[in-house]
């Protein structure tokens, strides 16, 4: 019911943020769409935060050295999820998002051993729920 109340007001901040896109950007978007691919995983709150914490960054650095990262070089950012919009708890406690230039890129990444593994890790870590697992293209 809290959620009905609210949406107007959502839609309503969502159009007057919004900018409209000129031909111009609109073309130069069309030439790059295969730049835009992601690969995110979102985490549900965790049964015990802290121990999350620690399970995360040990999943992190085991992902990196699978895939063979460096520090300056990741092409992931981690997004940590608000406890509360508009007053409705927050179902998720972050995000991992990978990005890709190309779709034969992120399948070749998600495919391989490595994400396999790192992808068992998560599973592990997750103590609130399997994660979800997202892939998408900007357009």
């Amino acid at each position: 019911m809290k959620l009905l109340k609210i949406l107007p007001l959502m839609i309503a901040l969502l159009a007057f943020s919004c900018k409209p896109i000129s031909s111009e950007q609109n073309s130069q978007e069309s030439k790059n769409q295969d730049k835009y691919y992601t690969f995110q995983v979102l985490y549900p709150l965790p049964t015990n935060s802290i121990q999350f914490e620690k399970d995360y960054l040990k999943h992190l650095n085991f992902l990196d050295s699978l895939m063979g990262y460096s520090h300056q070089d990741k092409p992931y950012y981690i997004t940590k999820m608000d406890k509360e919009v508009f007053g409705i708890p927050s179902t998720f406690y972050q995000m991992f998002t990978m990005t890709f230039e190309t779709r034969e890129k992120l399948e070749e990444t998600i495919n391989s051993k490595e994400m396999e593994e790192a992808g068992k890790d998560a599973m592990r870590i997750s103590s609130g729920g399997a994660p979800v697992v997202l892939i998408g293209k900007k357009e």
